[in-house]
């Protein structure tokens, strides 16, 4: 069994190769899609070992919550956007 946070650390290992600790767990949505539901989490999280290697994505950015609005996001990820807006 994996936890949250471990899923986590190994995701960003495997899509980055970048170590990371898992501080805290800050939101949780779950959304409906019409054939599946999904849920999500949103981790603070700090890079331990590594620097960051593009392997199964072409760029990466680090943007405040309003830069984010800039982009074009799934449904599910513009819930996990504004619930994390009203903690943050």
């Amino acid at each position: 069994y994996e936890t949250p946070e471990q899923a986590v650390q190994r995701e960003l290992y495997e899509e980055f190769k970048v170590k990371t600790e898992t501080l805290k767990h800050l939101v949780s949505i779950t959304h409906d899609y019409k054939d599946f539901k999904i849920e999500l989490m949103a981790f603070e999280s700090v890079v331990t070992e590594g620097d960051f290697e593009l392997n199964d994505h072409d760029q990466i950015a680090w943007l405040s919550l309003e830069e984010i609005s800039d982009y074009e996001l799934a449904e599910a990820d513009r819930e996990r956007v504004e619930k994390l807006r009203t903690i943050l």
